[in-house]
């Protein structure tokens, strides 16, 4: 039997807990022309992946 969540979240209300995610905003910024350069999940920027279009 699986229980409800509602006791635990009403507890972190009732007790002043906020649990609140933060959201930033990512930015990439790349000239036209240059290749690999997409955005990666966890934000981390794969030099050697990139490359000059012919």
């Amino acid at each position: 039997m699986r229980c409800s969540p509602r006791p635990f979240t009403q507890f972190m209300r009732d007790d002043g807990t906020v649990i609140q995610p933060f959201w930033r905003l990512l930015y990439r910024h790349v000239r036209p022309g240059i290749l690999g350069a997409k955005g990666h999940p966890i934000n981390e920027a794969h030099v050697h992946k990139l490359a000059m279009e012919a």
